[in-house]
């Protein structure tokens, strides 16, 4: 009965993959297809109506994607979107692998732990030559 129930929930739920993908084509779509006014004047209901998900027919799910068409419309913003979605298309939704340069434990061997900070707030003194 279990293999059953975990089969039924498998084609219900999709998968965090399918999610990925689905995202990356309706963002592709958006930025192809829709105007950048309307991307905007659709956006703002859409983060509204997340902000009262509570009652009924809005849901919580509107609130990202409202965030998401108005950020098609901010340049800085844009990029980083296209860029995930162009990720998401080429990976077929799957995270990249881990990077080995982001692990800590992985110390040179002259590092002794001191990372410079000496308590005060920025780098006053160094800029001009002057200490202390």
């Amino acid at each position: 009965m279990g293999s059953k129930t975990s089969a039924f929930f498998r084609k219900l739920v999709p998968s965090r993959q399918e999610i990925a993908q689905k995202s990356a084509a309706a963002v592709r779509w958006a930025d192809r297809r829709v105007p950048r006014f309307v991307r905007t004047l659709l956006g703002i209901p859409l983060v509204i109506g997340g902000i009262f998900s509570i009652l009924p027919v809005l849901g919580l799910w509107m609130l990202p994607a409202g965030i998401l068409l108005i950020a098609l419309d901010i340049p800085r913003y844009r990029t980083r979107i296209m860029r995930w979605a162009e990720r998401q298309e080429a990976t077929g939704g799957k995270a990249p692998p881990a990077d080995d340069k982001s692990d800590s434990s992985h110390r040179s061997s002259d590092d002794d732990g001191d990372d410079g900070h000496d308590g005060h707030n920025g780098d006053e003194g160094r800029r001009t030559g002057m200490t202390s």
